[in-house]
């Protein structure tokens, strides 16, 4: 029982409950991706701008420079013209005509100064406008560049966080999908098992009457058509059977009971000292070598087969069936510690290469490997011994050799136990004193000594028990000839009895059947028909995609090559036409685009876009159709399949 309707149903609305909570986050992240796009595209958009300033600023620039150079070039002249006319005024003999054209060539070097001096202030205040236009600048392109980075930064995290949780919610959706499938078969077994248990219930109620009816219609017979049951003695009971003989039984119950419990406490035993043996593996120095790795997994897989072992010989489980599995359980074991038995000696090796100078634990380990050995020879031999008693008839005589082989072989098994547990003792007392000895080694050696003595309890427990039982089947009488036939005769009946009936049906429900075969035959050719049909739509529906895709790229191709055109045609006609020259130099006005270019370039983006999208709905929309009709198809394939289960 996986558990009532009730309980799915809550699980069912809770996991409903998720999914929708998901759904509304994915929302919310593709709705911050939008913006963030819208956001990156905005900041293009001022960092194009803003190098369209910076091409006008570097314009400015080159036009004050040659400003410059052009006053630069006037102050030189003038400077040639004042030392001229200061060698002339050298070269004047008399002093009279020099102090009458002191005057003129005072006021004149006053003008030319004059002149400079505003030539050289015009000059510095062009330089500090250039430096103030450069600082902004480049300020200006430091900050857009930040901001450009810092966006796209915060983009990037938004993209990837969007992926991964749309990952993580595509993941949890499907996770869902399979849990609410396995709800939904569950609760279909779990109606199933209810009616069948309720068919079971009838049954056995029918069957109880019925076995009380025929116990009193027995019981009645026997005391009416039997009249010389001894009553007056004691030692009789009702049926004249020695009550010797009803005590006999009840401690051989006792005693197979008894037996039960110690194989039982072995098999768990064992799955103990694997499972500590594996996490003793984990806390040695050479815990990751290859050895290691496969010891630890062929520990594993002994452990469960002990884990099952100790499961069908549990109170609640031992039934015929399980009995019959229990032999086979067993031999798969025993081939499992004999596999297990070189990858050990292997571990131990890579343990002795630790220290290769320490003789005692070297000593201790072949030893202790020398009783695992010996344990393991054991339990074949124990498998070997039950094998044969198990498959063929013996006579008394062979019967009572096999078990005495069997309880010297358990008896061995017992002295093997005492052995491998002094061994191992003698073995963690060594590696304690060692420097590579930790707590977890320690603790887990302490571990695998326990399940040890578990098993030397439960083995002694076996030898005791079968050893009682033999004692009392040697005490017992021989039966009679007769009460051996009987017995036979007996076992027998109850064999054929507990053999089961081939099933059949009516004849109209096999023509049901038969007829329900070939109408679900019909629709799962027609709906094969279809889906064959919908996967070739799906085809043409790719094909027309890819080809769309295709279409795209050559277009963008195009679009970038004429692009590249209209830029070089601009540029080379901005460069014809837009400097503009004067008296004090050329400029050059920075070209812009026309407006029609860029909404007819903007309008074949939204068409191609729009296209793009239809395409993908379209494509989105074929591919969920398909889905549902392969699950469709695949439910009727299993209803078919049923119908024609049920037909055979």
């Amino acid at each position: 029982m996986e558990g009532s309707p009730g309980d799915l149903q809550t699980k069912y609305h809770k996991l409903a409950g998720e999914y929708s909570k998901l759904r509304a986050q994915l929302v919310v992240l593709k709705k911050a991706v939008v913006d963030e796009q819208t956001l990156n595209s905005e900041l293009k958009e001022s960092l194009r701008e803003a190098e369209q300033s910076l091409r006008k600023a570097d314009q400015e620039l080159d036009s004050l420079n040659f400003r410059n150079e052009q006053l630069t070039r006037r102050v030189t002249v003038l400077q040639d013209e004042l030392d001229a006319l200061q060698n002339q005024s050298k070269n004047k003999k008399s002093k009279l005509k020099s102090q009458d054209g002191q005057h003129p060539t005072d006021f004149t070097n006053h003008v030319i100064d004059e002149e400079f001096r505003k030539k050289i202030q015009e000059n510095a205040r062009l330089l500090s406008l250039m430096n103030e236009k450069e600082d902004q600048h480049r300020q200006e392109l430091t900050n857009v560049t930040s901001q450009l980075d810092q966006v796209s930064f915060e983009l990037s995290q938004l993209k990837k966080n969007s992926s991964d949780m749309e990952q993580k919610s595509k993941s949890v959706v499907a996770k869902l999908e399979r849990e609410v499938s396995c709800m939904r078969e569950g609760q279909q077994q779990l109606a199933d098992v209810t009616r069948e248990l309720a068919q079971l219930r009838q049954s056995h109620a029918d069957y109880k009457n019925k076995m009380e009816t025929k116990v009193a219609t027995l019981s009645a017979v026997i005391s009416s058509h039997l009249p010389f049951i001894d009553s007056k003695n004691e030692t009789l009971n009702t049926l004249n059977v020695p009550r010797v003989m009803e005590t006999k039984g009840s401690l051989s119950s006792s005693l197979g009971e008894d037996l039960r419990a110690a194989l039982q406490q072995m098999a768990a035993s064992l799955a103990l000292w694997h499972k500590v043996s594996e996490a003793r593996l984990l806390t040695l120095p050479t815990a990751t070598s290859t050895a290691n790795s496969k010891f630890a997994v062929h520990l594993k897989e002994s452990g469960e087969l002990a884990l099952e072992m100790e499961r069908f010989l549990s109170p609640s489980k031992m039934c015929k069936t399980t009995a019959q599995r229990l032999p086979g359980l067993f031999a798969s074991y025993c081939s499992h510690v004999e596999t297990m038995l070189v990858h050990q000696r292997l571990s131990v090796e890579e343990e002795e290469e630790i220290d290769l100078t320490d003789e005692s634990l070297r000593e201790s380990n072949r030893v202790y490997l020398g009783n695992c050995s010996q344990l393991v020879s054991h339990f074949v031999q124990v498998n070997s011994r039950l094998t044969l008693y198990r498959s063929m008839q013996h006579s008394s005589e062979s019967q009572q050799k096999h078990q005495r082989g069997l309880i010297s072989l358990c008896s061995q098994l017992q002295d093997s136990f005492k052995d491998l547990f002094n061994a191992f003792v003698v073995k963690s007392g060594i590696e304690t004193e060692r420097s590579w000895s930790t707590e977890q080694l320690n603790s887990a050696n302490q571990s695998v000594t326990n399940s040890l003595s578990s098993l030397m309890e439960s083995s002694a427990k076996i030898t005791k028990c079968l050893r009682e039982l033999w004692k009392m089947a040697d005490t017992m009488a021989p039966s009679h000839p007769l009460v051996s036939d009987l017995r036979r005769r007996g076992v027998h009946y109850i064999n054929a009895i507990h053999t089961d009936e081939a099933p059949t049906i009516s004849y109209s429900q096999a023509l049901r059947d038969h007829e329900e075969a070939q109408n679900s035959t019909k629709v799962r050719e027609t709906l094969l028909k279809q889906l064959d049909d919908n996967k070739e739509q799906l085809v043409r529906a790719e094909q027309d995609r890819e080809l769309w895709k295709q279409e795209l790229q050559l277009l963008q191709l195009r679009y970038q090559k004429e692009k590249e055109e209209i830029i070089k045609n601009d540029e080379f006609t901005s460069l014809v036409n837009s400097t503009v020259t004067n008296m004090i130099g050329s400029l050059e006005v920075p070209v812009n685009l026309p407006h029609e270019v860029e909404a007819r370039e903007e309008a074949v983006k939204q068409y191609f876009r729009q296209r793009i999208n239809n395409l993908i709905a379209e494509n989105g929309d074929l591919q969920s159709k398909s889905a549902a009709l392969l699950a469709e198809t695949a439910a009727l394939v299993r209803r078919l399949e049923a119908s024609v289960a049920a037909g055979m």
